[in-house]
Order: structure tokens, then C-alpha cells, then sequence
């Protein structure tokens, strides 16, 4: 109570972003909400019924609960008692996040929250993230989320998009968050490029995202563009894009993992596959180790070895200690 205390002051002193704040809120519940923690979170409410901090816990822990219910499923999918009961807690949620409002002079973290759960009114959920600018127009996650909202998957348009990150850019939003904003536009217009088989089209815009965001921690985009080429069969954009990322960062190994299929199925050079599948194996990658003891088993690719195939599947099932260790005895055959 103290920790989620001194956050509260922190956020409005200042020391901390809206962003930051809603992040450390968030993280008082795990994404996968024990249902029995309901009635503990219900009394701590009752408790302190002008608590901002235990409403909005209460309402993200009724907003879980109704996810899990639901489940990726569509409503269609589900039976009637499961639609009852996704659709109560997602009512509760809604309740007890609209109070949390009252409860707060600046209730970023809500409106974030809102933006995604709220009803499915769009002009709702845009008078909420209009609100979460007002309370903070220096955070991106209202933005991200608002974005997420309008793409035309969900019944919004490029163009939509567009108008927003425009809007965005000048905005007193951060530099670097402007940034991140259109590497998030170019990543979603890639997905639903992508999914609508524009292939081209997806790999470019992981590509341009990834050019908003150069640095190692963002270098999932440019795997992403090689996922892209590699399903689409341009199998030699798919190992440039990969043998760009491996030469930014060497020991990325889902650069490695996946440049490795391309060499197996696409090229059927079970050289080069090996290769890489070894170096993704050494970095403590576990899917590699079963693969590279399997092929040392088999001799698939690579010379028969079978002391040194038990050792890489060893690990695998987390029989060695990290990293790779050879048994003195294979050490000595070596």
C-alpha cells in the first residue's frame, strides 16, 4: 500500500509519466487473473471506497477475468452461459472503471483502459482518449491504444491513421515517442497488410518501422519482415532481412532459427541450416538444441554424433547446467 502509494505522488509530482504510472498499476495483477482473488479485491474496495487505486484494480482485475472468458474466441464460438458470464464481468468492469474517474483528478490509467474495453461506441472511446490528453498529453500509451482502435480492420481506415500520427507529430508528445507512434502505424498497417496477402507491401512497412526505431530491442520488426518474405516464397529477401539482423546483433537467435528453415526447406542446403541452427543452439536457444541433437543423431546435415547429440538434448530438457557443458568424457574425445 505504501509502494502504490508513493507512485500516486510521484505521478503528480511529476516524477513519474502517465505512462510509466499505468504501467506500474498494471502490473499489480498478473495477466491471468485468479479468480479467487475477486472477493479479497471486492472487501479491500469496500474498504477504501475513495481509493482510486483499489477501484481501478478492481476494474482491471472484472477486465481479465472477462478476457479469460472469452479467450480469443468469437461470440459465435461461445455458448450461451459463457457469453452470460464474459459479458457480466465485462459490465462490471465497465462500472467500476467509470467510477475509478470520480475518484481521481488525473486519471490517465482509466481512460488508457476504457479506450480498449469500453463499449463498442467509437465516439465513446474517442471522447476517452480526448479526455486522457487532457489529464496527460505528454504519454503515448492513450495514442498507441486510440491507433490500435481506428485501423481498418476494426472498421477504421488508413486514412484515419494517418490523420492521427499527423496530429501526433504536433502534439508535445516526446520526440522519441512521436517516433515510436509511427514505427506502431507502420507496424499495424503491416499486419493488416500481411493478412490480406500484400506481402510486398507488409514486408516494406516492417521494414520502415523498424528504420523509426533502429536499435536492437526493435529488431522483432525486421523479423517480422522476414517471417513475411519467407511464408510469401521471396526466399532471397527472406535471408537478406535475416543476414541484416545478424549483422546488428549476432546472437539474435529467431534471426538464426528462422534463417536456418529458410536454408532447410527453401534452399535445401542442410549445411548452411545446420550451421545456423547450432549457433542459435550454443546461445542457449532450447528449440535449437532439440533440433541440433536430433540431426547429430541422425547425421542429418552434419556428421553422426551421438555422445554429442545427448548432450545438446540434455540441455533441451534442462538436464545441464547453462551454459553448454560437455561431460569430461566427451570433452577428452573432442
Amino acid at each position: 500500500m505504501k509502494l502504490w502509494l508513493k507512485r500516486w505522488k510521484d505521478y503528480i509530482a511529476g516524477a513519474l509519466t502517465g505512462d510509466e504510472y499505468t504501467d506500474r498499476l498494471m502490473d499489480v495483477l498478473p495477466d491471468k487473473a485468479r479468480r479467487d482473488w475477486e472477493s479479497y479485491l471486492q472487501k479491500w474496495r469496500t474498504s477504501r471506497p475513495n481509493s482510486y487505486i483499489a477501484s481501478f484494480t478492481l476494474g482491471i482485475f472484472y477486465e481479465n477475468v472477462s478476457r479469460q472468458l472469452r479467450g480469443g474466441k468469437y461470440a459465435a464460438d461461445m455458448t450461451a452461459e459463457q457469453l452470460a458470464e464474459e459479458r457480466e464481468y465485462d459490465n462490471k468492469a465497465q462500472v467500476e472503471l467509470e467510477s475509478s474517474l470520480r475518484l481521481s483528478n488525473k486519471p490517465y490509467p482509466t481512460y488508457c483502459v476504457l479506450i480498449q474495453t469500453a463499449t463498442s461506441d467509437r465516439r465513446k472511446k474517442g471522447a476517452y482518449f480526448r479526455s486522457a490528453l487532457q489529464v496527460d498529453p505528454y504519454s503515448l500509451r492513450a495514442w498507441h491504444q486510440y491507433l490500435s482502435l481506428i485501423r481498418p480492420r476494426w472498421g477504421g481506415s488508413t486514412e484515419q491513421m494517418k490523420s492521427l500520427v499527423a496530429e501526433a507529430l504536433k502534439s508535445p508528445l516526446r520526440e522519441s515517442e512521436k517516433k515510436h507512434l509511427v514505427a506502431i502505424e507502420y507496424t499495424l498497417q503491416a499486419e493488416d497488410a500481411a493478412e490480406l496477402k500484400r506481402y510486398q507491401e507488409a514486408v516494406f512497412l516492417y521494414r520502415a518501422a523498424y528504420q523509426e526505431l533502429p536499435d536492437k530491442k526493435n529488431l522483432w520488426r525486421l523479423n517480422k519482415a522476414g517471417e513475411v518474405a519467407k511464408n510469401a516464397e521471396f526466399v532471397d529477401l527472406a535471408l537478406t532481412i535475416y543476414g541484416q539482423v545478424l549483422d546488428i546483433d549476432p546472437e539474435n537467435a529467431d534471426a538464426l532459427n528462422a534463417r536456418g528453415q529458410v536454408y532447410e526447406f527453401k534452399k535445401e542446403n542442410l549445411t548452411l541450416a545446420f550451421a545456423d541452427y547450432k549457433r542459435s543452439a550454443d546461445l542457449g536457444n532450447n528449440w535449437a538444441q532439440k533440433i541440433v541433437g536430433r540431426w547429430l543423431l541422425l547425421g542429418k546435415g552434419v556428421a553422426k554424433d551421438s555422445a554429442k547429440a545427448q548432450i545438446y538434448l540434455d540441455k533441451a530438457e534442462g538436464r545441464c547446467a547453462p551454459p553448454l557443458v560437455c561431460p569430461s568424457s566427451y570433452t577428452k574425445r573432442d
